[in-house]
């Protein structure tokens, strides 16, 4: 699987509020920055508090409109 495929089936399991499976995503010590919020989130704790506060708490519906590669491991979208 691509980045591209990857990140739209990311974003795809999100847009279900699936918590487990939008965490089975993430390597247990994987870094979340979002600038939008103002915050950085740590491990799967802290992008489960991420997941819930800010897509199922306020029914976030997400779609890719661009994805930048920024390292091997690193994309902006």
């Amino acid at each position: 699987m691509n980045i591209k495929e990857f990140i739209e089936a990311l974003i795809a399991t999100a847009n279900r509020f699936d918590t487990e499976d939008y965490l089975a995503n993430w390597e247990a010590d994987a870094v979340l920055d979002d600038p939008s919020v103002g915050e950085i989130f740590k491990g799967h704790k802290g992008i489960r508090r991420y997941f819930k506060d800010y897509f199922i708490g306020y029914k976030t519906q997400t779609r890719l409109l661009q994805i930048k590669p920024l390292g091997e491991n690193e994309v902006y979208i």
